[in-house]
């Protein structure tokens, strides 16, 4: 990684840096800064994070969007970067298109999630990352051309996925530590291998 932080890290700033191929993991860390960052061939990775601040961000030309502890948010109509919503409630993605970065969509630790009417397509890196989050639903969206997967899941409850495309990644979707994930009417074609792993 070009930065790869976890455990007792904090009140870190990173300005004015440009990340080429390789991106940003963090874990377990808080009190941390991007400011006129650009992400080319990777991008922007959390994992158990708190007062994480994204300021005027891209990868690939288009904009990062960072919300963390937010309540009745709504975003629509946005096409291009990566979204990342940490620790919010109640929060609505409708009529995105997101395409062609490195993990566009990664929703932490997060309750009450609706993705509806959204275009997920030929990204590197999953087209949709949940970790840690309970009653999501994922309804009239595709999601295709993720690489290796088109949705992760780890650590989530009460999901559904209700007339969604699942298409022509290498897998199409990962479940891990989950209960109550529910696939209605949604379909699964063209992966390379499994459909769900």
């Amino acid at each position: 990684s070009g930065i790869r932080c976890w455990g007792a890290v904090h009140n870190v700033s990173v300005e004015n840096c440009c990340f080429l191929r390789e991106g940003c993991w963090l874990e377990d860390v808080a009190h941390f800064s991007f400011i006129n960052c650009t992400f080319t061939e990777s991008s922007l990775s959390l994992e158990r994070v708190s007062d994480i601040r994204v300021d005027n961000c891209y990868i690939k030309g288009k904009p990062i969007l960072y919300y963390e502890s937010r309540t009745n948010l709504t975003i629509s109509e946005i096409k291009g970067g990566q979204i990342i919503i940490n620790k919010c409630q109640n929060v609505l993605l409708k009529d995105l298109n997101l395409s062609e970065v490195p993990s566009p969509l990664q929703i932490l630790s997060s309750t009450n999630i609706h993705i509806a009417s959204c275009n997920i397509y030929n990204n590197s890196g999953q087209n949709l990352y949940c970790k840690g989050c309970s009653n999501i639903l994922v309804e009239n969206t595709s999601l295709l051309l993720g690489r290796p997967y088109d949705f992760y899941l780890k650590d989530c409850t009460n999901v559904t996925f209700r007339k969604v495309s699942v298409q022509n990644s290498s897998y199409g979707g990962y479940v891990s530590y989950c209960s109550y994930v529910t696939f209605i009417n949604c379909t699964f074609s063209h992966n390379s291998w499994e459909a769900l792993e």
